[in-house]
């Protein structure tokens, strides 16, 4: 029997999100969550908005439990509303693209998005709240933190560790054993190849920082 999600956010993030959800199949959307959009009016493919925020205790309240965040780029946003929404009573689903190749001994925690041809491997941690995008990779013994999107392309080599709120740009390599920070951003195409300190940002082959 197919649950309610809602989905916060109305961009195009949104848009692969609600992809998602129709692939992984267990939920129905409700609507969207964005003040752009009139209460009512067509967000897309039959989906409409159900207002802005202000709706947001009416829609749990109409028995809308399940929530996911259609904002791909900003972390602290994103982990601003997760909190918010937490303490109104939502519930954050795991959501899995069919397409996507996860090994059976993978962890994934509540919130996360496994976006369509993504890979996780053997023994990898996916914490929550987390972003694993189109066709990235996250090989085996991998341990990432909360909140942390890796984006498409990137490939995060086996026994890596990403600390919470970091961002791993698209098409990005980190070399295998190495240990990212907290609150890192590595850019598109970077080649990491040492460890990286927490609040860094880092570019370029190999990857340095700026």
């Amino acid at each position: 029997m197919e649950k309610k999600i809602v989905i916060i956010g109305a961009g195009g993030h949104a848009g692969v999100v609600k992809d998602v959800i129709e692939s992984d199949g267990r939920y129905a959307i409700a609507g969207v969550i964005d003040a752009r959009f009139a209460k009512g009016s067509l967000w897309k493919d039959g989906i409409y908005s159900l207002g802005g925020d202000e709706e947001l205790e009416h829609v749990f309240e109409a028995g809308v439990g399940n929530v996911a965040i259609g904002i791909g780029q900003n972390a602290q946003l994103r982990f601003k509303i997760y909190s918010k929404l937490k303490k109104i009573g939502f519930k954050f689903p795991t959501l899995v693209h069919a397409s996507a190749i996860i090994s059976d001994s993978a962890t994934i925690d509540e919130g996360t998005i496994i976006m369509p041809v993504a890979v996780i491997n053997c023994y990898a941690k996916i914490g929550k709240f987390g972003i694993i995008n189109t066709a990235a990779i996250v090989e085996h013994d991998c341990r990432i933190g909360e909140n942390v999107h890796v984006a498409p392309g990137a490939c995060v080599l086996g026994g890596v560790s990403i600390g919470n709120n970091s961002h791993v740009g698209a098409k990005a390599v980190i070399i295998q054993s190495r240990t990212v920070g907290e609150n890192v951003i590595i850019g598109a195409g970077a080649v990491v190849t040492k460890d990286v300190s927490k609040e860094s940002i880092i570019v370029g082959v190999p990857a340095r920082s700026i």
